[in-house]
C-alpha cells in the first residue's frame, strides 16, 4: 500500500477471482479510526458474466441501467 500523508490519499492493491489492482483511495483520520473510501469496477475483476446476469434480473427495477462501480470502504483502528 503506498500512502500520501499530505493529500490524505492511499493506493490499496484489491485482489478479486484472482486479478490484482491498484485502487486509489481517500482517507482520512476520526476518532482514533483510519477511514478509506475509493471505488472499484467490478468489470476489472473478471465479474463481466456476474455483472450482466445482475442487470438483467434487475433491470426492471434500475430503468434498464446498471453500473459496474462499486463504493468501497474501511475503517482502522490508528493510534
Amino acid at each position: 500500500m503506498d500512502v500520501d500523508e499530505v493529500a490524505k490519499k492511499l493506493v490499496l492493491e484489491v485482489t478479486m477471482n484472482e486479478v490484482a489492482k491498484p485502487i486509489p483511495m481517500m482517507y482520512e483520520i476520526s476518532n482514533g479510526n483510519i477511514i478509506a473510501k475509493g471505488t472499484i469496477d467490478i468489470l476489472d475483476f473478471d465479474m463481466k458474466s456476474s455483472f450482466m446476469a445482475f442487470a438483467k434480473k434487475c433491470a426492471v427495477f434500475h430503468e434498464n441501467k446498471s453500473f459496474s462501480d462499486v463504493n468501497i470502504e474501511f475503517t482502522i483502528p490508528y493510534k
